[in-house]
């Protein structure tokens, strides 16, 4: 019986290790762009909660390793009877809300459903990161040689011993939300440039300059202390010119850009967030 105390505490702080059963589409990725003080809004679907999951107990005894000794005395799976899952969106932007579909965030099993995201924000640009977390609720009996069937709920009580809801069974995310200024709009018959989209960036990032005349013009990139990173001679033609930058010329980083025709000069900042 003691045996089986210390298996009961240690599945109720260590139920994380367990895999996720992920019900999302996407289950996980980028979401739709957002651009600030703009009304946003997506959806994230959820297929139906599955009436059980089983779940490897050697899943839990590899990040546990006083557990390993009792691998002969416990099953090798766990099969859980879903009772319900709640759902809570972590992450989000002061001004955007999650809704769950159907209203409640709470869903049987059988239930499927969407987690709606919508609002308006004025954070400032960037790039976060939403997750659901989950909180599941149900059984499962633990066959205990001797000892025979006991019985254990999520939340519940073995002789004494206080097991929690299961979390983390059908999260979902990692999600990124990333954030941008209102589109900026060139002066066509001057000199200008526009911040850099996207930004912060992996990949490649786009840098639209405008000059009413046809000539050479100076891209340069300055580190954080004003060295100078990288350089380019551009050949712009009159009117609105792009130059498509990747993240591979640089490390990842914080970066000050500049254009200049020779007679006027533009700074703007970049952030590069990965190769």
């Amino acid at each position: 019986m003691k045996k089986f105390l210390l298996f009961i505490t240690l599945l109720s702080i260590n139920i994380s290790a367990f895999a996720q059963a992920n019900p999302f589409t996407p289950a996980l990725g980028a979401l739709p762009n957002y651009t600030v003080g703009s009304a946003y809004s997506t959806n994230i679907a959820m297929s139906a909660i599955p009436s059980s999951l089983t779940v490897n107990t050697a899943d839990l005894a590899a990040s546990v390793p006083a557990l390993q000794q009792f691998i002969s005395f416990l099953p090798a799976t766990l099969d859980i009877t879903i009772t319900s899952v709640t759902f809570n969106v972590t992450g989000l932007l002061s001004g955007l809300d999650a809704t769950c579909n159907p209203s409640g965030c709470t869903y049987n099993a059988g239930a499927s459903g969407s987690i709606d995201i919508s609002g308006t924000t004025t954070d400032a640009a960037g790039t976060d990161t939403l997750r659901i977390r989950s909180l599941t609720t149900g059984s499962t009996v633990v066959t205990i040689p001797v000892i025979g069937d006991l019985p254990v709920n999520f939340p519940g009580t073995v002789q004494g011993q206080a097991v929690p809801e299961l979390p983390t069974l059908f999260d979902g995310g990692p999600y990124t939300l990333h954030t941008t200024n209102a589109v900026e709009q060139l002066e066509a018959t001057s000199f200008d440039v526009i911040q850099n989209i996207p930004n912060p960036f992996t990949g490649n990032t786009t840098i639209k300059f405008s000059t009413p005349i046809a000539g050479n013009v100076d891209f340069t990139v300055f580190d954080m202390i004003g060295k100078r990173v990288y350089s380019e001679k551009i050949q712009a033609q009159a009117k609105t010119n792009s130059i498509v930058f990747s993240s591979e010329k640089i490390n990842a980083g914080t970066y000050f850009y500049s254009l200049s025709n020779g007679t006027k000069t533009i700074t703007k900042k970049m952030i590069v967030a990965g190769k």
